[in-house]
């Protein structure tokens, strides 16, 4: 059983020209991957506790920037290539390892944090995650109605404007 948050995951992190392949291993891929940035986001938090409002260190500045580079790596998948999700799950995954391992035994500066914080959310929330510790009411089979009827009326949408772009979308959802 999937949490609706994790079946959002699933069919993002599937290439979406291609037929999706509901395995138990894409599964788990999506429920790991999905915990990931639970676990990410909930460690922010707590790391925001311990904060310091001190300018930035030579480190914090290093990850800034490569913070500011995934941005807009994130920006060129989504934007330039098409909705490239598992590419962008790939970077924001990268990113996750190297600030953690500059995290180790140091505090960070509040607001360098709460950046990424709020950066992280809003990407999740943008692509439609509650981020409940128990998924949303109603759970994957809701959901899949749901993605059902927004498939219908981006064909319906597709095809009253002549986009291709989106009648194609429509085929993956």
């Amino acid at each position: 059983e999937m949490s609706a948050d994790e079946l959002r995951m699933l069919f993002l992190l599937f290439p979406y020209q291609a037929p999706l392949d509901y395995t138990k291993e894409l599964q788990e891929d999506a429920k790991n991957m999905y915990g990931k940035f639970r676990t990410f986001l909930d460690n922010v938090q707590v790391y925001l506790e311990t904060a310091h409002f001190d300018p930035l260190t030579v480190e914090e500045l290093t990850l800034k920037g490569t913070f500011l580079n995934l941005q807009d790596s994130i920006r060129n998948k989504l934007l330039e290539e098409n909705l490239d999700f598992p590419s962008v799950f790939r970077i924001f995954k990268t990113f996750f390892t190297q600030f953690y391992k500059l995290k180790e035994g140091r505090t960070f500066n509040y607001f360098f944090l709460s950046q990424i914080h709020t950066v992280v959310l809003n990407f999740l929330q943008t692509y439609g995650f509650t981020l409940e510790k128990e998924g949303r009411e109603g759970k994957a089979d809701t959901l899949a109605r749901d993605l059902v009827e927004v498939r219908e009326e981006l064909r319906k949408l597709g095809k009253s404007t002549k986009q291709s772009g989106l009648f194609a979308l429509s085929d993956h959802i």
